[in-house]
């Protein structure tokens, strides 16, 4: 599989045609990793439909990653719940949830490129099911997930992917650990923090779970970096693409002192 373009692999549209199609161990071991990842975050609990509740349909949704040569990297199953069934005042009341702006990413290569600063790019893994929900959902099982007794519903009580208010749920919560991490949020883009020590500065630029850090290369900014590194461990989990100067599909390499 090292040369497989996604272009060779179907993306499915049902879990049946999934686990049964060419590519079904790939797919089956992805959806195996998925419903332990939701089971150790304890993102839903079974229970006896309420009475009169909305309940809301969950789906699965299937993914290829790359890497930047363009190569399949992993493959990804993710459980979603289908949030445009979801009923305003009912299920949900806000959705609003800000990204990190092109434009400041360009403006953040340009400054690192002209202070020599050094960069890493961050995933927060699993990041909407690290957010408690504001509105318990009710969703009814897909398919690779077995109840304990029949007729029994998935309440959900973290975000879960699909749903409408989860990137803003988890924005909430990842902005404010950032400020309680000494971190500053910009006036000029809601996802663009900055910390400062000793006259060295990082910068980060949060995508929702996408983390652009930019850091001086003196001692105090990688002191910076690592003391956020530590810091994320301590709630998050976090992973990096095999070469890590890939962030929203965009390779970024250094090819002097500065540029």
């Amino acid at each position: 599989l090292g040369d497989l373009r996604p272009s060779d692999v179907p993306i499915p549209k049902h879990y049946k045609d999934a686990t049964s199609g060419p590519f079904g161990e790939q797919w089956l071991a992805a959806v195996k990793k998925e419903v332990k990842n939701l089971e150790d975050h304890k993102v839903f609990t079974w229970v006896r439909r309420p009475p009169g509740k909305h309940l809301i349909d969950g789906n699965w949704a299937w993914k290829v990653k790359t890497d930047d040569q363009g190569r399949c990297s992993q493959w990804k199953a993710r459980t979603v719940v289908r949030g445009f069934r979801q009923q305003y005042g009912v299920d949900i009341r806000a959705t609003m949830a800000p990204v990190g702006k092109p434009v400041t990413f360009r403006v953040l290569l340009a400054e690192a490129a002209r202070r020599g600063m050094g960069f890493q790019f961050l995933d927060i893994k699993s990041a909407y099911l690290t957010a408690d929900m504001d509105i318990k959902l009710f969703m009814t099982p897909p398919p690779g997930y077995v109840p304990p007794e029949d007729g029994m519903v998935m309440r959900l009580d973290k975000a879960l992917y699909g749903s409408k208010q989860g990137a803003r749920l988890f924005h909430q919560k990842f902005r404010k650990d950032l400020l309680s991490w000494g971190f500053k949020a910009s006036t000029a883009d809601p996802c663009l923090f900055v910390r400062e020590n000793k006259g060295s500065v990082i910068r980060i630029l949060t995508f929702v779970d996408d983390m652009a850090i930019f850091y001086d290369k003196t001692a105090a900014g990688v002191a910076l970096r690592d003391d956020l590194v530590k810091s994320i461990e301590t709630t998050y989990k976090f992973s990096t693409q095999p070469d890590d100067n890939v962030y929203l599909g965009m390779a970024v390499r250094r090819v002097g002192d500065t540029a």
